[in-house]
């Protein structure tokens, strides 16, 4: 028997998982159709109500990695929470009881917004002479880069967890997905997994 949360084979009279000791079903976990929502057993390559493949991965879209920095490098990176808005439908659509939703990139996109317009501001008002204007929209932008680059970090482990569970967990793959390379490369590694599936 397979753990539904790990992938850890265990003993067909196991109760408990050897690898994150949950709890294991015993009857084979369901899958749901993401085509006709009908439930499946866990193995089920092919849908049993309406035949559609469940192994089939939805369009998260190959992008040059190359290309991926040039964007967030002219966008001074607004094109990290972007990022996320475009490939969320293909995200959501994996086996995964985490899902992307619209609220989080888009507040991320007016945090960094705004962080942007105080850096611009800042340095216009320290050209002008404003010395202390300038300094005090410049901790503020720092705080809201900070806020912001907190919240990507989030999203980008939310991205990590939902292809663990697809791959790992539901598909049964053993594919190695690195925090830490999320954690200093966020959506550049994340995008170079999904030109590798």
């Amino acid at each position: 028997m397979f753990c539904p949360y790990c992938g850890k084979e265990n003993a067909d009279d196991a109760r408990f998982c050897l690898q994150c000791g949950k709890e294991l079903s015993t009857r084979n976990a369901e899958v749901h159709c993401p085509h006709c929502g009908k439930e499946n057993v866990a193995t089920a390559k092919f849908c049993y109500a309406c035949g559609k493949n469940l192994m089939l991965l939805p369009d998260l879209g190959k992008m040059h990695i190359w290309l991926l920095i040039f964007l967030t490098v002219i966008t001074f990176g607004l094109y990290n929470p972007i990022w996320f808005l475009i490939k969320r439908r293909g995200l959501n659509e994996l086996q995964s009881s985490i899902k992307i939703g619209l609220v989080t990139p888009i507040f991320l996109i007016v945090i960094w917004s705004i962080q942007l317009l105080f850096q611009f501001t800042s340095g216009f008002a320290e050209g002008l002479g404003y010395i202390e204007s300038a300094e005090v929209l410049n901790i503020i932008a720092g705080i809201l880069s900070l806020i912001g680059e907190i919240i990507l970090i989030v999203l980008n482990f939310r991205v990590r967890r939902i292809f663990i569970e697809h791959f790992n967990v539901y598909l049964r793959r053993d594919i190695k997905f690195s925090g830490i390379a999320t954690f200093f490369f966020g959506i550049f590694y994340l995008q170079y997994k999904i030109n590798r599936f």
